[in-house]
């Protein structure tokens, strides 16, 4: 597999509350508001990253799109409150020395490049007001934009005037700042505030380019479906059973292919997954039906080392198959016991093994009574 077969995104600077990347031979460049324990709120620190990270881009003729966007699992929360104390305290400021916060809104709404806001989860209070001053807006449909602050006695200045200026009529301003309720993506779609909602899954599709993970891949469609969408994926499979073109009649999903020699976007080791050693980070890892078969021990040193080999803001995509009708993880192996159902653990064990090490879950399901299945399945999106 050819390590320049597409563009992917590099790292330009990190900041303990922010990260800058490029696009390669794109001309795109996107910054990452990283505090997603914070849900992304802003403070001092954040604001002066954000001001610096756009200097760098300006610095580079070659860079013509700003992608901004929320490590976890939302954009942000607005204004970290300690930091609005801080700002509010402060001496009054003349009319044209604002503060740091409207300081970013303006720098937005003039940098001469095109600001896009990638929005997904919640975008309240001050960061919907600089949400607002971007040139394009896409927005999940499901996402939350609102001003919270309107119900705790704040005017709301910022979102208030960048939403009037942007031409939103004012019966429908005054509702928003009025009521204070939040309104999803596809309402502010409606209304013209954002330039398009789409479904929370398309929001980020993989781009061209990114790196993808599939643990226990046996044999699957996926690495190809992506691969052929220039994903470059890496395929790990621990399988003693070595699979070899042509297919025979009674393969299953079972056992190790070399995906490599498919696509050159595809490679494939054969080991165990706590032995593999990734040479980058992953926009996405993926495992379909495997940490289930893992005794719990291994289960739980897999997803540490997921989460170590994520991209801020990379997702991670299980399923897991459980025991009919309960919430215990599939613990059978050739219909044998590996392990005992209350050491293997339960859906509510594996969750918090997630938020333990820092995943921030999007999404839960659990689907009952599959048809021709064994097992239910629990599914799982989260975010690192």
């Amino acid at each position: 597999m050819s390590d320049a077969a597409s563009p992917s995104w590099q790292k330009l600077k990190e900041w303990p509350e922010l990260i800058l990347e490029r696009l390669d031979d794109a001309g795109v460049a996107r910054i990452v508001l990283n505090r997603p324990d914070k849900r992304n709120c802003w403070n001092r620190p954040l604001c002066l990253a954000f001001v610096e990270a756009l200097e760098i881009i300006r610095a580079d003729r070659e860079l013509k799109v700003v992608i901004s966007k929320g490590a976890g699992t939302v954009y942000s929360s607005g204004l970290d409150l300690n930091f609005l104390r801080e700002v509010s305290n402060g001496p009054l400021l003349d009319w044209d020395r604002p503060n740091l916060t409207i300081q970013i809104a303006e720098a937005v709404r003039v940098f001469p490049r095109i600001m896009i806001a990638q929005v997904h989860g919640y975008c309240l209070g001050g960061a919907l007001g600089i949400m607002n001053c971007h040139d394009l807006v896409y927005a999940a449909a499901d996402a939350e934009l609102g001003m919270p602050e309107i119900l705790r006695g704040s005017f709301g200045q910022l979102v208030t005037s960048t939403l009037l200026h942007g031409g939103l009529p004012v019966k429908k301003l005054a509702h928003i700042a009025l009521v204070g309720r939040n309104i999803t993506g596809q309402e502010a779609d409606a209304l013209g505030i954002i330039s398009q909602a789409v479904p929370a899954a398309e929001l980020e599709a993989l781009s061209p380019g990114s790196r993808a993970l599939e643990i226990g891949a046996g044999l699957s469609p996926l690495p190809v479906f992506l691969a052929r969408r220039e994903v470059l994926v890496d395929c790990v499979d621990n399988s003693d059973l070595i699979r070899q073109l042509p297919p025979k009649d009674d393969w299953n999903e079972w056992g190790f292919f070399d995906y490599g020699s498919l696509h050159p976007n595809l490679a494939a080791y054969n080991c165990s997954i706590l032995d593999f050693e990734p040479r980058w980070t992953y926009d996405a890892v993926y495992a379909i039906g495997v940490l289930a078969h893992m005794l719990a021990a291994e289960r739980e040193r897999t997803i540490r080392q997921c989460k170590a080999w994520l991209a801020p803001g990379g997702r991670l995509l299980v399923t897991l198959a459980l025991v009919p009708s309960t919430e215990f993880l599939w613990n059978l192996s050739s219909g044998q016991e590996f392990e005992s159902r209350s050491q293997h653990g339960t859906i509510s064990k594996f969750l918090q093994e997630l938020a333990e090490v820092g995943f921030q879950v999007a999404d839960c399901r659990v689907m009952r009574d599959v048809y021709k299945a064994s097992s239910d399945v629990l599914l799982v999106s989260c975010t690192a």
